[in-house]
């Protein structure tokens, strides 16, 4: 799962974030980050083992996207290989963030 405002998330992470989950038999693999959850639970691979929990959350009324990992396996997976995690799950939600994605693009904007 990747949300759909995140232009820089590469392709491979995804990969790579299924295989850590499958792997690991893990219901969930998610990258790490600074996020305030410590990880970006809309750039993630889950596993069909996870509805059961979306369900129960969501009839709990929390919209959180990042309230039901605790009631799963999870694995953890390092995005540091793919490039800056300040980068690469940067959101483009506003003009001003379109705008700073394309100078992060051209590398007119450090991080």
């Amino acid at each position: 799962m990747l949300s759909w405002d995140a232009p820089f998330v590469p392709g491979a992470l995804m990969r790579a974030l299924r295989a850590e989950g499958e792997a690991g038999d893990a219901d969930a693999a998610m990258p790490s980050s600074d996020s305030p959850w410590g990880f970006e639970p809309l750039c993630a691979w889950y596993g069909p083992r996870c509805r059961a929990a979306i369900e129960r959350q969501l009839d709990a009324g929390d919209r959180r996207a990042g309230g039901w990992q605790g009631a799963v396996r999870t694995v953890r997976v390092d995005a540091g290989p793919w490039g800056d995690p300040r980068i690469l799950f940067f959101n483009v939600n506003t003009p001003e963030d379109l705008v700073r994605a394309r100078l992060l693009l051209t590398g007119r904007e450090a991080t």
